[in-house]
């Protein structure tokens, strides 16, 4: 594939401090051209920067910092390959063409155009406008790249090559974790170069990593070494990347020009916030930027990138006459500017432009001077994201504090709200473990999951609906209380009304009105104490493979004010939610299994009732009218009555394979171990003997003459015989002459012990307790073909555990020795 390689410069964050050192380590890593992701005012001069660019062999590929104007505006005659957009109308197309530019559109999860779908829709609609895919944030959309370069071949002018991880979930605040250097993340990067193998493709592949774990030198060069392996025309120059790296420049921003005071009084507000968690940290947050520009009002808002929406975390300080709004339209408020641009922004409100669309217009004449400073908190992990905006309303008439610095302050608070954020999403993920180790139902686990929900984002109505695979519908499995206007059809289709339309694009969405938005059918809804809000968060579940398992429905935050809990939802929940699904998958898909393997076992049992029950009264007619005696020299028939039961009470359990032993109900009768439970369990493997040809007598017992009488379930002390008997003939080595089992029983001390011993292949010494342990299977399981479940000496300790007894590997190899041990108190007195 003959492709040219380019490099976007988002890794350096929003300012880069060397621009020079920059361009030389893109140029010596391999990279024939550049795409900037700041916004120009941190690029310096045009005329600079393409002489730059030049001077090292490196093409001018695109702007995707500041607004289309500021671009425009910034480029003068200078023509990049193409102007990076992530929505487009025909204003925009206007503007650009009239410029005599090209505008790439660049869908991206969390804005306006962020699924083929809506690309497709803005291609057709817009004959000049390009396309940019990304390869991660189609990934984690779940568009297919097979079926995106088909139909966008013709349009396509660029493609940001970007590998991406599942490991952090994919909530608008956590899924930028996962973006990661090129072959180290689930994007299918196989798929992707076979696909544009397909079409010819040579056009440019730009390498995008927003965040790293490393440096941003490491990781150019690692992804430029990755693409180098898979023999693309690329070749870092090792020795001058070295003298860099060695060289380097390691400070990230310029000295802030504020008095010491006040940055050490800055930062000791930001560190002692983040130890008082989520609910008071955006007000410390305040009285932090308080001290550096002491305001007559401070807000702080979250961004909502799916909807536009701004939701306010705190008003700053608190009035109780000021009644204001909590949720505006960042397109229709200056503070989307804010959003827009990704710099600080000073608004001179006494301007009727800026004052007309200012939210909050009651405000102004309480301004004692009419100038709002908004700072925007950029994701630490992906610069296009505006996670907060603080807009600062200062008392006086001039500030020192340059914008460069209040940036550079944006950049800590935003760190620090990301640890606090973490905290709390770590903290709700671990009470989902904690309920989950406890939970051996669904509708537990349910229960307490809903209950986590329910505490963690102050939420008064919740719904969790599961898509049932058999129907393809969506179903609820626990409400807090829901309410349906078709009592015969309390489910969803895909695609049907808001719910299934959520459910269909695998999206999550804030609503501030859930009437206005015209999918909303009335269909169903949460049960709350006041109808006068439908204020929704509808998430949907999505698995680690990025398929759509279900969706959560969250109807109104409870009322009143507190730091933090405002009553509309904001991405702060959305990152909870996310996080508190993540750690329940696992364990749900264990229960879900659970319950659908109880379920098929149920079918079965019921079906096999019958021929039991049949055998029972044959074998019943037998002992009555047949003197068997006569004709047979052992109690065949009575063993077959034993096993039958057994069978007939194994099938009487609710749950065969999750029972414990408190669950187990034993029916206990005075029994002699080696007459009644040993021999019949030896005589009940003898075609398991026979298909490897082993011999009977090659099972020798001893010393049972120690044990007398003992109170026990005789026919689940067979299947413990029987349990340990079938594993040593299984796991025996294929040599006839080399199986040998001896079953000895001694009594010492104030215990009864029974030792089993083989000699085939043994155990390994770290498996020592998780052989005992539900489902699980050896890796010399594997290896031998051995068919089985791995329930088997798990029940085996069950069922001792039933009867106050243990046991214990207590020789690992030559010979694997088991010892059960069991209590005197068993005993006949």
């Amino acid at each position: 594939m003959n492709v040219k390689i380019g490099y976007q410069t988002i890794i350096w964050g929003p300012i880069i401090e060397n621009l020079e050192r920059c361009l030389d380590i893109i140029a010596l890593a391999g990279y024939k051209g550049v795409e900037f992701a700041q916004h120009p005012k941190y690029l310096g001069d045009i005329t600079k920067l393409t002489r730059l660019l030049a001077e090292r062999n490196l093409s001018f590929l695109g702007l995707a910092g500041g607004s289309i104007q500021e671009r425009i505006e910034f480029c003068g005659n200078t023509k990049p390959h193409y102007l990076y957009t992530n929505t487009c109308d025909s204003h925009m197309i206007n503007q650009v063409t009239f410029n005599g530019h090209t505008l790439a559109l660049h869908p991206y999860i969390y804005s306006s155009t962020h699924r083929l779908s809506g690309a497709l829709n803005l291609l057709k609609e817009f004959e000049s406008l390009k396309f940019l895919p990304d390869t991660a944030h189609m990934t984690i959309a779940g568009d297919n790249f097979k079926e995106l370069v088909k139909k966008t071949r013709e349009h396509i002018i660029g493609i940001h090559l970007k590998d991406w991880s599942v490991r952090f979930g994919r909530s608008p605040f956590r899924y930028a974790r996962g973006f990661t250097e090129l072959g180290k993340g689930n994007v299918d990067f196989s798929l992707i170069f076979k696909s544009l193998e397909n079409i010819n493709y040579n056009g440019w592949l730009i390498v995008e990593q927003d965040r790293t774990d490393f440096d941003p030198i490491t990781s150019i060069v690692e992804c430029a070494s990755w693409l180098k392996k898979k023999q693309f025309d690329i070749h870092p120059n090792e020795r001058g990347i070295k003298e860099i790296q060695e060289d380097q420049n390691r400070k990230v921003f310029s000295a802030p020009d504020c008095s010491p005071k006040v940055e050490v009084d800055f930062l000791r507000g930001i560190l002692n916030s983040r130890f008082q968690g989520i609910e008071y940290f955006f007000e410390n947050l305040a009285e932090a930027f308080n001290t550096v520009i002491p305001s007559t009002f401070i807000k702080i808002w979250s961004c909502s990138p799916s909807n536009s929406i701004l939701n306010l975390l705190v008003f700053w300080p608190i009035k109780e006459y000021i009644t204001t709004r909590n949720t505006l339209n960042a397109e229709e408020v200056i503070t989307g500017l804010t959003i827009e641009k990704k710099v600080v922004w000073k608004y001179d409100l006494s301007k009727k432009k800026e004052s007309r669309s200012f939210g909050h217009p009651e405000l102004l004449p309480l301004l004692q001077k009419k100038e709002m400073i908004s700072i925007p908190l950029l994701n630490p992990d992906n610069a296009d994201h505006v996670q907060y905006v603080i807009n600062i309303f200062p008392k006086h008439k001039k500030s020192t504090i340059s914008e460069n610095t209040l940036f550079s302050f944006g950049i800590t608070a935003s760190l620090a709200a990301q640890s606090v954020l973490d905290e709390l999403c770590l903290s709700a993920a671990g009470y989902v473990n904690e309920i989950a180790s406890k939970a051996d139902k669904c509708n537990t686990f349910w229960r307490e999951l809903i209950q986590i929900i329910q505490s963690n984002i102050n939420c008064q109505g919740i719904t969790i609906f599961l898509v049932n695979e058999a129907t393809n519908k969506l179903e609820p499995v626990i409400s807090t209380g829901i309410e349906w206007n078709d009592s015969e059809k309390m489910y969803y289709e895909k695609g049907e009304g808001l719910t299934g339309s959520i459910w269909d694009l695998g999206e999550t969405i804030i609503i501030p009105d859930v009437r206005k938005d015209p999918r909303f059918l009335m269909r169903s809804f949460e049960k709350v104490t006041d109808n006068s809000t439908w204020n929704y968060l509808i998430s949907s579940i999505i698995d680690f493979k990025g398929k759509v398992i279900g969706l959560i429905r969250c109807r109104n935050k409870s009322k009143g004010y507190t730091p933090g809990k405002l009553n509309v939802f904001n991405d702060i929940d959305i990152a909870v939610i996310d996080s508190i699904f993540q750690a329940a998958i696992p364990h749900l898909n264990i229960l879900l299994a659970d319950e659908r393997r109880a379920k098929a076992m149920g079918r079965l049992i019921h079906e096999l009732k019958v021929p039991i029950t049949a055998i029972r009264s044959a074998t019943q007619t037998m002992r009555e009218e047949l003197n068997y005696r006569k004709h047979f020299s052992y109690d065949y028939i009575g063993d077959i009555w034993s096993w039958t039961e057994l069978m007939r009470r194994l099938f009487g359990t609710t749950d065969i394979f999750r029972y414990r032993y408190e669950n187990i109900k034993t029916q206990r009768r005075w029994t002699y171990l080696l007459k009644d439970v040993v021999a019949p369990a030896i005589r009940q493997v003898k075609p398991l003997l026979m298909e490897r040809e082993f011999l009977p007598s090659a099972i020798r017992y001893d010393g049972f003459h120690n044990i007398p009488k003992i109170f026990i379930d005789t026919n689940l002390f067979q299947q413990v015989v029987f349990n340990l008997l079938s594993n040593a003939i299984k796991y025996c080595y294929d040599d006839p002459n080399s199986f040998q089992v001896e079953i000895i029983a001694l009594h010492e001390g104030s215990k009864f012990l029974i030792l089993f011993r083989d000699y085939g292949i043994g155990i390994d010494r770290d498996l020592k307790e998780l052989i005992f342990e539900e489902g699980f299977r050896s890796a010399a399981a594997t290896e031998k073909y051995v068919a089985g479940q791995g329930l088997g000496l798990w029940v085996v300790k069950e069922i001792l555990l039933a009867h106050n007894a243990s046991i214990t590997l207590t020789n690992e190899k030559f010979p694997t020795e088991f010892t059960i041990s069991l209590g005197e108190n068993l005993a006949e007195s």
